[in-house]
């Protein structure tokens, strides 16, 4: 097996264009926002303006969704990173699948080495965070075999090597 390196705290710049894009879309709405409701203000059309007034802000602030999901992300595997990282340095002596201290795990032992990390608490069918030693794991997956899903993958990239994922 190849060596892998754990503490490799490099981010991306496409990971870190994630948390920026939305917050940049965030600043779009709200000045094209302000010039439509300025625009109606001065033209006196007060039902627009005041109907405009109250659903721009919902639609302005819809970016902050991305941005907090990736945050808590990053915040749950910060939490659990010391755990994982036990996990992983153990990888040849644990068994495919189990559990340990409280943290399930599931080994794809195959080249590059995958490990899936259930999480409780997630809404959808089943979650986790899943390391990938080639970084190069699909964000959409329909056939995916990581932790014994068998359906439907859909991931974030956290920062290198590190996956938040949700199967169906």
């Amino acid at each position: 097996m190849a060596a892998v390196v754990l503490n490799d705290l490099t981010i991306s710049p496409q990971s870190e264009l994630f948390y920026f894009l939305p917050l940049l879309t965030m600043v779009v709405l709200t000045v094209c926002g302000l010039a439509v409701l300025l625009t109606a203000l001065v033209r006196k059309s007060w039902g627009q303006a005041l109907v405009f007034a109250a659903v721009w802000p919902a639609i302005a602030l819809l970016p902050l969704f991305e941005v907090g999901d990736r945050i808590w992300g990053s915040i749950s595997l910060a939490k659990h990173r010391v755990a994982y990282e036990t996990i992983l340095a153990e990888a040849g002596t644990l068994p495919q699948n189990g559990e340990w201290n409280g943290h399930e795990f599931w080994f794809e032992r195959e080249s590059p080495l995958q490990v899936y990390f259930q999480r409780a608490g997630f809404l959808m069918d089943h979650g986790g965070f899943v390391f990938d030693a080639s970084d190069r794991l699909p964000l959409t997956d329909p056939n995916s075999g990581i932790g014994g899903a068998g359906g439907d993958q859909i991931c974030q990239r956290l920062e290198a090597r590190w996956y938040r994922c949700w199967f169906s």
